[in-house]
């Protein structure tokens, strides 16, 4: 049962990065909002009402074996499936069984076990039966400010073409087969590895060379722009960039507390499109995901919510169409965290 999560602990969730306001904005190369056209042929199977929570995060509306509606994190990094709350999972008289240790990010082990003949179901959507991994959610709450019973993975993204409508609220999904996109939006190459989505993208941090890396593209991280594991930052010694940095210990994840040093880049460039002084992180920790060096990064639910997002994994193809939020400055507030020199 190991192939449920080696990332789902990490964020899950809860990137909840808690920054909120200070310095400066970024510019693109362009700000126009061109709405999505999406061909006669495509299929669109349901549109989800979505709670869009803490800049990025997103919720929808979920029934376990009948239950009243739960709220379920539509999580594009947390692994290969389903996920259920542990508190849920007793109070719905599942039989939990198989229980193993998983490393997460945050440098502690996290407790998971499973659960057989679960059937969820979306509005319009309903999945056979099958086994979900059940985690405790409940070191992560306080930072949502809310309940959270489980989280969508990797198994709704490859039923489904998903496209997430930060600006409406709304999520669509489409059969695969027959969709097709005519619009405006950026074209990333996605690739799956793991039962994760990755894209490449380029920073350039003042004073240094365009960096190349592979990014984890993961909605389940609200108020997250762009984390760099440790492994990267190391190789390319941007501790040693000069201008302030900040120490942040906010970061939540099932594995406990992590450590940040938060920063700013000159340039994001995603394909052909360039985020100028974007806000990213330098990860410190020395276990867990965020110390990987199978990745390069995360890309989260900040930058995200500036589009909107459609995830094509059958034709291999993350879209990115800028939104009413496009323009937004990339901020952190400075206040809340300890200053290095």
């Amino acid at each position: 049962m190991r192939f449920v999560v080696q990332w789902i602990a990490r964020l899950a969730i809860c990137g909840c990065l808690l920054f909120t306001s200070c310095a400066k904005a970024q510019r693109s190369e362009s700000n126009g909002v061109t709405p999505t056209r999406v061909s006669a042929s495509s299929s669109r199977v349901a549109s989800l009402p979505a709670e869009i929570f803490l800049h990025g995060g997103i919720l929808l509306q979920t029934r376990v074996n009948n239950s009243e509606p739960l709220s379920f994190v539509l999580d594009s990094g947390g692994g290969s499936g389903f996920i259920l709350d542990t508190r849920r999972a007793r109070a719905l008289g599942l039989e939990l069984h198989s229980r193993d240790t998983f490393t997460g990010a945050g440098e502690n082990g996290v407790e998971v076990a499973f659960a057989n003949n679960v059937r969820i179901t979306l509005p319009g959507v309903e999945f056979p039966s099958r086994t979900v991994a059940v985690i405790s959610l409940n070191f992560l709450e306080p930072f949502a400010g809310r309940t959270l019973d489980g989280l969508f993975g990797y198994g709704l993204f490859s039923r489904y073409v998903v496209e997430i409508d930060y600006a409406a609220h709304v999520v669509n999904l489409y059969e695969s087969q027959d969709y097709q996109y005519s619009g405006s939006g950026v074209f990333l190459p996605l690739t799956v590895e793991g039962e994760h989505f990755f894209v490449p993208a380029r920073i350039t941090m003042p004073g240094r060379d365009r960096i190349e890396g592979k990014f984890l593209i993961d909605t389940g991280a609200p108020m997250t722009t762009i984390i760099l594991n440790r492994p990267f930052v190391e190789r390319h010694n941007l501790l040693t960039l000069n201008g302030r940095r900040v120490l942040d210990r906010s970061f939540p994840g099932l594995g406990g507390e992590t450590k940040q040093i938060l920063a700013r880049a000159a340039e994001l460039q995603l394909g052909d499109l360039v985020i100028r002084q974007p806000t990213l992180s330098f990860s410190q920790d020395a276990r867990g995901a965020l110390a990987s060096s199978e990745f390069d990064g995360i890309i989260g639910g900040e930058l995200l919510r500036r589009f909107k997002v459609i995830f094509d994994p059958a034709h291999r193809q993350l879209i990115l169409e800028p939104n009413a939020h496009f323009t937004e400055p990339y901020e952190h507030n400075y206040e809340r965290h300890q200053f290095k020199s």
